[in-house]
């Protein structure tokens, strides 16, 4: 695989930064200062401040829909530490930048792996005063913008073997004979909630054999209908269904199921599936 970019100028820029302050347009401005010819693709910068897992999380479902590309992720609570600034070169041609605090692992395994990886160590390729607080805008820009306008990954600095870099994992399911037991992973700005549940798990029992499933959560029991868009259940209404990244997410048709279940990201749900509620074929 070559390790650099040569036909395409673009870096998809993820982080906890907001629009209140000027944090993500002095990046951007470093960046097309490098090369005004670069285009930029947020993602969000709305992640809630440091949460790593968010923002890795995000990332990897979006990462992957883009073509050849630079991926900056800026969520970096441990800035000015000993936490190491990075990139990463993917085996399917695809670079990562950010701090190695597991921010960046999810989306290196959904694009194939890591190829090699840098410690941003070369001078050359930052600028020239590093504050201690804003390394998005004076080494993972910088470092983004030199990838994305051809330079070798090997340039930015020394190499790091992959197997030390910091990583994320999706927490494990557990899964008994008729029932799973799952976590919330991600809120959306509607209140849906993703589950560490794949659309891929059809063991012990598939889910998408049901039309009803019962939903679990503390000591409170709800009967959720399995469905494959909002509009099969009247409004305000709640629902279990794929959602568009794969994953099984409970939701409320044009409401919030974080509101209507009283929960958040981390919270345990448990999913029961009972014979009478098998779907008729």
């Amino acid at each position: 695989m070559k390790n650099t970019l040569k036909k395409s100028k673009i870096i998809s820029f993820i982080s906890d930064f907001g629009y209140q302050d000027n944090w993500v347009a002095t990046c951007k401005a470093v960046i097309l200062s490098i090369d005004p010819q670069i285009t930029i693709i947020d993602i969000t910068h709305d992640i809630d401040s440091y949460n790593i897992f968010g923002a890795a999380f995000q990332l990897a479902q979006t990462a992957r829909y883009f073509p050849i590309s630079v991926h900056l992720a800026v969520v970096d609570p441990g800035v000015g530490s000993n936490r190491r600034p990075i990139a990463i070169a993917s085996k399917s041609g695809h670079f990562l930048v950010g701090p190695d605090n597991g921010v960046l692992s999810l989306a290196a395994e959904s694009l194939g792996g890591i190829e090699k990886a840098v410690q941003l160590t070369n001078k050359k390729y930052q600028l020239r005063s590093v504050s201690s607080t804003f390394h998005g805008r004076d080494l993972f820009a910088p470092a983004a913008a030199y990838l994305a306008n051809g330079i070798k990954i090997e340039e930015l600095g020394l190499p790091i073997v992959k197997e030390s870099l910091q990583t994320i994992t999706i927490p494990k399911l557990v899964v008994e004979s008729q029932q799973i037991k799952a976590r919330v992973i991600y809120k959306d700005k509607f209140g849906s909630l993703t589950l560490n549940l794949p659309s891929s798990l059809n063991e012990p029992f598939s889910l998408a054999d049901y039309s009803s499933l019962t939903v679990i959560i503390e000591n409170n029991k709800f009967q959720v209908p399995m469905v494959s868009s909002f509009s099969q259940v009247g409004l305000r209404e709640p629902l279990l269904l794929v959602d568009s990244f794969g994953w099984y997410s409970l939701a409320v048709n044009q409401g919030s199921a974080a509101s209507y279940f009283n929960i958040d990201v981390g919270s345990l749900v448990t999913i029961k599936a009972e014979s009478s509620k098998k779907r008729v074929t």
